[in-house]
Formats: C-alpha cells, structure tokens, sequence
C-alpha cells in the first residue's frame, strides 16, 4: 500500500498552499488556497455532515473533487498508478476532521472491493518501528453494559461476529468481563507492553461539559464516566498497536475541529492509532463493522508457521 500525505502550510496571512507528499516526502503536487475559501469549504461540508437528511454519496463526491483539484487530477493519477492507497492528513484541526472516509470517485474509495483506500488523521510524527509477528493476532474485548445506562447494547452479538468472522485465522481474543477502569488496567499491565495487538472497547460514549468521555463501570456495575486522561492512565503506557473504540461519537471533534475527539485525545496521550466513530452508530451496524474489520487484520492461516 502507498503511503501519500496531505498538508497545508502557510503562504501569507490570506494564502495558503495545499501539498501532497509521497511516502518519501517528495512533492507529488501543490496549489495554492485562500483562507477564506478553506474556511468555506470546512464550513459548507460541516453542514452537510450533521444534516438530517444526509446524502453521503454527494458529499464524499465533493470532498473528492477539492481534494483531486479542478485541473490537477491528484487522486485519479494516484488511483490509476497505484491500486492501493493510504492518505494520511497530516494538517491542523478544522481539515484534519473532515469526513474524509466518504470520498467519492466513480464509488466509494474505503468500499472497493479491490483497491484499498484508508484516510487516516496524522495527529503527530511518531512512527511504530514493530513488525509483523508470526502469530496470531491478539486481541482484548471489553464491553461496558452499566445497570444504570439505557439503551442496553447488544456486545455478546458482537463478540460472536468477530469470532465468526476470523473462525478459520489465528485469532486469540481475551475477554476483559468487569467493563470498569480496574479491569483494564489489571489486563494491560499484567502482560509485557505491546502484547496485545488490538484493544476494542464497546458501549456507550458521550459529550459531557465539553470534553468527550466513554461510559465504563464502576466496581459495584453502575456508570462511570472516563476520558481520555484516564484510559491513558489505566494503560499506563502498555499501548497496543490499535485501539477500537467502538462507541458514538468517538471520533468527532469539537467546536468544528477546534478540539480533539475521544479519538484525537488518546492519540496524543500516546496511543499509537485509535478507531472510532464519528457519528452514533446502531448496534447492529457497530457489530458488522468490527466482524469486517478483524476478517480484514486476522492473517490468513497459511501466513502462520508450524
């Protein structure tokens, strides 16, 4: 997979210019930009985002068309030379935030079924030197189902999705069953760092007095707020190369982009990447949605030495 990167840098106090690199920083191309009309483009598809009658098709349609350049061709050269793509936005806040999953070419760019397409949010520089191991997958589950927390979620349909998925892959999946801050902690830091692969929390997730939490349990099953100060802490730097925060709004930034997401926060804590959702998402669609995901990072059981 080719790795470009998108940025932005200032011109003058009105311009800006819009670069894309390729993975060894050699410019592939750049323009130049107005602020006022970033500031309209952020603005207008923002709108469109949190509209109630949302059309994805249309708006990925036109953050294709911004970011391909009405006479560049950026993304149509980089598709036809490369059939699979990672574009990771390596800008400031209100760009950084966009939708950028829903790009929309002649379909669909993270949904085809044969050319790989990922847009991932670079929040800072730091670069994972692991490798890929010779063993399966390790994955730790845990789902927060508070007494107190309406509506209940559906986690164990959840859980059998992903083993159903990755029934016939290397997959060690541990399940963490108390869904509270202690029980983290206890599970990461009893195992050297870096030993599970994946972290995937599911449940609940919220905003609250500005600042975006994640709904866990307290000792005794009820609710218990936590951001993400205290999952960084509960980790305490036993990091695993993924983290799926499987939860509403997750990933959406505040005040425009102004502050970080859920997401963002983690990252910046330490985290070395983090997945989330934008938007709310129902339960059913949360569930297949990480059945896919882990079909698609469970190695195929050939790769994997006797």
């Amino acid at each position: 997979m080719r790795l470009f990167t998108l940025q932005v840098f200032s011109q003058t106090a009105t311009e800006q210019r819009l670069r894309l690199l390729d993975d060894q920083g050699k410019l592939f191309g750049e323009r130049s930009l107005s602020q006022a009309d970033i500031e309209r483009f952020v603005t207008e598809v923002e709108k469109d985002y949190r509209a109630n009658k949302l059309d994805l098709s249309a708006l990925g349609r036109r953050l294709y068309e911004w970011l391909d350049g009405p006479t560049e061709r950026w993304l149509a050269t980089l598709r036809a030379q490369h059939p699979d793509l990672a574009l990771h936005v390596d800008v400031e806040s209100r760009l950084r935030h966009l939708p950028w999953e829903l790009l929309y070419g002649d379909a669909y760019l993270c949904g085809h079924p044969h050319h790989r397409f990922t847009p991932v949010r670079q929040v800072n520089h730091r670069r994972d030197s692991g490798q890929p191991a010779n063993r399966p997958l390790r994955v730790l589950f845990m789902a927060s189902s508070p007494e107190n927390v309406l509506p209940v979620l559906d986690f164990e349909t959840e859980e059998a999705r992903i083993l159903e998925a990755t029934r016939r892959r290397p997959l060690e999946l541990m399940v963490e069953e108390s869904g509270s801050l202690e029980g983290l902690r206890e599970q990461v830091t009893a195992v050297e760092a870096g030993y599970f692969d994946v972290f995937h929390l599911t449940g609940h997730a919220d905003i609250r007095a500005g600042k975006p939490i994640f709904i866990l349990e307290d000792p005794l099953g009820f609710k218990r707020e936590a951001d993400a100060d205290q999952l960084a802490e509960a980790f305490g730097h036993h990091w695993p190369r993924l983290l799926f925060l499987s939860g509403c709004r997750t990933g959406q930034s505040l005040e425009q982009g102004e502050l970080p997401s859920l997401c963002e926060a983690l990252v910046q804590a330490g985290a070395p990447a983090v997945l989330g959702w934008a938007l709310p998402v129902g339960d059913r669609d949360a569930s297949q949605a990480a059945a896919y995901l882990y079909e698609q990072l469970v190695p195929h059981p050939t790769w994997i030495d006797g």
